[in-house]
Order: C-alpha cells, then sequence, then structure tokens
C-alpha cells in the first residue's frame, strides 16, 4: 500500500506541476496582452505610461535627458472611410513597424490608440540628435505604403516633449493631443 500511495502521490504532484505550468504560461501571455496593442505589436498607452515613470525615475537618478515623440496620423478617418479598416489597420501596422526601424537602442515604441504613436527616447545628446530623429521620421511616414494595389502618402504631425518639465506634463499633452506640426 505504501508503494501505491507514493505512486499516487507522484502522479498527483507530476499533474499538479503541469497545472501550475499552464497557469503561469496563462498569466505570462495575459500579461503580455494586458502591455501590448494587439494589432501593432508596440507597447499600448497603459505601458507606455508605466515606462515614461520608470524612465523619468531613471533619468533624474542618473542625470540623463529623455524625450517623448507624439505621432498622430492625419485624416486617418478618410483613409478607413474611403479604402476599409483593413487598409486602416495594415496602414498602422506599417507605420509602427517604421517608428520602432528608426528608435536608437533603449527606446521604447507604443501606439496610444487609433492612429496615436508615442516613442520614449532615452539618454540623448543634444537637441540636434532629437531633431534628425524627427527628420527621419518625417521621411518615413511620407514615403508612400503599398497595400495591395494601393500606394498611399500618409500625412501626419510630430510634437516632441524634450525636458524635465514637458516630461512631467507628458501624459497630459498625450490626453489632450497637442501635437506641433514640422
Amino acid at each position: 500500500k505504501a508503494t501505491s500511495r507514493a505512486a499516487t502521490l507522484e502522479a498527483n504532484f507530476a499533474a499538479t506541476s503541469e497545472e501550475l505550468d499552464s497557469i503561469r504560461d496563462s498569466l505570462k501571455a495575459a500579461e503580455q496582452r494586458s502591455n501590448t496593442d494587439a494589432l501593432t505589436g508596440l507597447a499600448n498607452r497603459h505601458s507606455m505610461d508605466e515606462f515614461l515613470r520608470l524612465s523619468q525615475i531613471a533619468a533624474m537618478e542618473k542625470d540623463e535627458a529623455l524625450s517623448v515623440f507624439l505621432i498622430d496620423i492625419d485624416h486617418f478617418k478618410t483613409i478607413n472611410d474611403i479604402h476599409g479598416h483593413s487598409v486602416g489597420d495594415t496602414i498602422l501596422c506599417s507605420c509602427a513597424k517604421r517608428i520602432a526601424a528608426l528608435l536608437p537602442e533603449r527606446s521604447v515604441p507604443a501606439r496610444l490608440g487609433g492612429d496615436e504613436f508615442a516613442c520614449l527616447v532615452a539618454d540623448w545628446e543634444n537637441r540636434a540628435q532629437l531633431s534628425r530623429l524627427a527628420c527621419k521620421m518625417f521621411d518615413a511616414f511620407t514615403a508612400p505604403l503599398s497595400v495591395g494595389e494601393l500606394r498611399l502618402t500618409v500625412r501626419h504631425s510630430i510634437g516632441i516633449a524634450a525636458r524635465r518639465a514637458e516630461l512631467r506634463a507628458a501624459g497630459v499633452r498625450v490626453g489632450r493631443k497637442r501635437v506641433a506640426r514640422l
């Protein structure tokens, strides 16, 4: 009976261990979904808020610079209305890839929702570096996008918050959609 009981306990332990692994995997997947924009795979608004909060603290401790780029696709609703949501989704994904490809190391791209993106850029040297990055983003967005037979040029607005005082208000600026045209 002792051998039978030990075998039963071992089987139960193995089953419980598998269940725990499954629960751990499910929790990890749920956390990933809660922090990631489902369409683009970029960080979402919630995740960007947390990155911004933590990055501000780290930047102040290390005396590093931070900036936030806010990007808004102009007249995006018109693209959806004329060409359909699948074309609009493809454009959002293409824009997300272009943004992510341009960013320096230690930067965080995010889709805030709809046609709004944000990029947290850490440890930049000077405003000229930010200006060059903004110009690269501008050029990347103005290059035509191909969606099937369509070739579309997307207009956009870019705003940059680059001082600590502006960073404290970045959440407000994102929420109120204050984006300066370059």
